[in-house]
């Protein structure tokens, strides 16, 4: 038998000395709301740090491979709760399943705990460090920032833990943390590095509108990645249609919606603004800066191996062609067809050209 929940929320610990001297299963789960957890967890969660001891004392389940304590500690507990459990046999680089580290764990919620902490007990930065580093750029947190870059944290990490696979600089600019973006700058980040639907930081600036940092981005990216003559036919080159290059231009240009029952208008990217990624078997440009009111991401696309106009709905994975239209069609019924696209319209259009 375990120990019942309100003995542990409650910290009724000589309760739960007498289950153990009743042979109670330490490890055998609870149940919480409409969850089960280990026992340990949620004396963790409840700060009931005497019977947290008392569990770890008695053979918890420490390293929960979805679960482990030290994600747990580094959440509600305490430096010293997290020292006890190091020396019981917790492992520091631990991530529960959604692959978060203590280190980050610690940066989102607990701003109680020096991080020094898990640098000095032997946190694998080169594993930790980046996704943790991405985490304090995107909360503003400055100072947990330098500290990482200091201990080492790859400030140019891009791997998963948020949808678009941005850098710490991505998230900072798109953010507008002017001090962090300042420090990342100043210390080296890449610029080139592009998030996972193809735009380097220079574009997330254009796309939040920070001219300030912008122009910051450009004065250290290479003179030859603005201008205008080599872009112009690198897009073509990647097949973009040559009257859609014209109409980009270098300056971003808006279309109002007349009568459109979704959106006010659109505006378009600049040729150094459009995005090209990959997303299943097609490399897509992306043409559109804002859509007025909603997520601008994927809502025009241009498809060089079709030659046709396409829809992206990320947060659905929904992806379509647009059969038949061709840009003077589109320009001079934009309201027609981005409403089309907003509502839906063509979505039933062929079952073929869905993914």
């Amino acid at each position: 038998m375990g120990p019942n929940s309100e003995d542990i929320k409650n910290g009724n610990i000589n309760r739960i000395v007498e289950l153990l001297e009743n042979g109670m299963d330490v490890n055998e789960e609870i149940v919480v709301g409409n969850s089960k957890e280990l026992p340990i967890n949620y004396a963790l969660e409840n700060r009931q740090c005497d019977i947290v001891r008392l569990l770890a004392d008695n053979g918890a389940i420490l390293n929960d491979e979805s679960n482990p304590v030290i994600v747990t500690a580094a959440r509600y507990g305490n430096e010293e709760i997290i020292r006890y459990l190091l020396s019981k046999g917790a492992d520091i680089n631990a991530t529960n399943r959604f692959e978060i580290s203590a280190l980050e764990e610690a940066i989102s919620w607990n701003n109680d705990i020096d991080l020094k902490i898990f640098v000095d007990s032997g946190i694998d930065m080169n594993e930790h460090g980046g996704n943790a580093l991405r985490s304090a750029a995107l909360d503003g947190n400055l100072q947990v920032v330098q500290f990482l870059v200091r201990e080492g944290a790859n400030i140019n990490y891009c791997g998963p833990g948020l949808h678009s696979n941005p850098t710490p600089l991505h998230v900072a600019v798109s953010k507008g943390h002017t001090d962090i973006v300042d420090f990342l700058l100043e210390n080296g980040a890449d610029l080139s590095i592009q998030n996972r639907y193809g735009a380097r930081p220079y574009v997330c600036a254009k796309e939040a509108k920070n001219d300030l940092f912008a122009s910051k981005i450009k004065l250290l990216e290479p003179i030859e990645w603005h201008d205008a003559h080599k872009r112009n036919e690198e897009l073509l080159s990647m097949g973009l249609r040559k009257e859609i290059v014209a109409f980009l231009g270098t300056d971003n240009k808006t279309i109002q919606l007349k009568e459109s029952t979704c959106a006010e208008y659109i505006e378009f990217r600049t040729i150094f603004e459009v995005t090209a990624f990959r997303w299943k078997d097609y490399v897509v440009l992306d043409l559109l800066r804002e859509v007025e009111g909603y997520d601008a991401l994927g809502v025009l696309l241009w498809v060089p191996e079709e030659e046709k106009f396409a829809f992206l709905d990320v947060d659905h994975e929904q992806f379509g062609l647009i059969p038949d239209l061709t840009w003077d069609e589109f320009i001079n019924n934009s309201t027609v067809y981005i409403d089309g696209i907003l509502t839906g319209e063509y979505e039933d259009d062929s079952e073929d050209e869905w993914y």
